[in-house]
């Protein structure tokens, strides 16, 4: 063969070995090198405090936890905040929630949008195993809002003032 030949064949090897290499090392790092992460947390009093102030100025919050995990490359996961009320003022709240949404679905048509019925339980998929036992949800009868997108809930349990706002992503 001639040497302009061979010098071709050779360079476009090593272009190919190198490029798959590459490659592989992209792929793997992906796989494995993205760790989830994971916060959780019960809030605080000033954050109890000025939480759902914004839906109807009575409704008192008792207790308070947030987490969520995102991980993987492509941000897959969620979150979830769970809130302890008063249950007497559950009704209130759930008048004020609806409310802020009809007027914010003016502004953001599609994330204000929210189809409500009822459950027995909220359903916070794999962010269940990262919630404290105080803070599971008890069986009973459930208001759930879900936004048309199905990446936002929110669950109400009136006669135990349990509320919950989640979300997932996938």
């Amino acid at each position: 063969m001639k040497r302009p030949i061979k010098i071709a064949i050779w360079s476009v090897a090593t272009v190919s070995v190198i490029g798959l290499a590459l490659w592989g090392v992209l792929i793997w790092s992906l796989s494995s090198g993205s760790a989830s992460t994971v916060e959780q947390r019960e809030l605080s009093a000033d954050e109890l405090s000025q939480s759902m102030k914004h839906l109807n100025p009575n409704i008192r919050v008792i207790a308070g936890f947030t987490a969520s995990s995102y991980g993987s490359w492509h941000g897959d996961g969620g979150s979830v905040d769970i809130y302890l009320v008063d249950p007497s003022g559950t009704d209130e709240l759930i008048a004020g929630l609806k409310s802020f949404h009809q007027a914010k679905r003016k502004e953001w048509p599609e994330h204000y949008h929210y189809d409500w019925s009822e459950s027995s339980r909220p359903d916070l998929g794999s962010l269940d195993e990262l919630i404290p036992e105080r803070f599971q949800p008890d069986s009973g009868v459930y208001e759930i809002g879900r936004d048309r997108n199905r990446t936002h809930t929110i669950s109400i349990e009136r006669q135990k003032g349990y509320v919950c706002f989640a979300s997932s992503r996938s």
